[in-house]
């Protein structure tokens, strides 16, 4: 369900069958037994038990509510959170392996990760965090 927000923020339309092939294709070998399915008519026949609805793929904002982390509202919420909280911890992982190893780091994440993972970090480091007007003076 994740995927149908972000095909909708291609700026040009693809085909919704172009696209679901690229985006499963990360998934190529994780089922050595032949029995994972996710067809188009796998994905909606799930979505219709789980939420009572059609799958209608043009419903944007309905997507992105039904894959958001911070809401409780259904079963894909509660999962997004715990990826979402995983990630998070992984990439806090990474970066501090990295840093252990003496490498520097720059780091680009959305909003979203980053007040999570900046408190972890500065932890990790020794650093308090600084005020934005401390910020402007280098000697603060």
């Amino acid at each position: 369900m994740r995927m149908i927000p972000q095909w909708h923020q291609y700026k040009r339309p693809i085909e919704w069958s172009t696209f679901v092939q690229a985006y499963l294709r990360r998934f190529d070998g994780i089922d050595e037994f032949g029995q994972l399915d996710f067809s188009y008519e796998t994905i909606a026949k799930v979505h219709q038990e789980l939420f009572q609805r059609e799958l209608d793929l043009r419903d944007g904002n309905y997507f992105n509510d039904l894959s958001d982390p911070a809401r409780t509202d259904n079963p894909i919420n509660l999962i997004a959170g715990i990826v979402a909280r995983l990630r998070d911890e992984s990439a806090v992982r990474y970066i501090a392996n990295l840093w252990e190893r003496g490498k520097s780091t720059f780091i680009v994440y959305g909003y979203e990760h980053a007040v999570v993972q900046e408190p972890a970090l500065r932890m990790l480091v020794g650093m308090t965090p600084r005020s934005v007007k401390d910020r402007s003076n280098p000697r603060s």
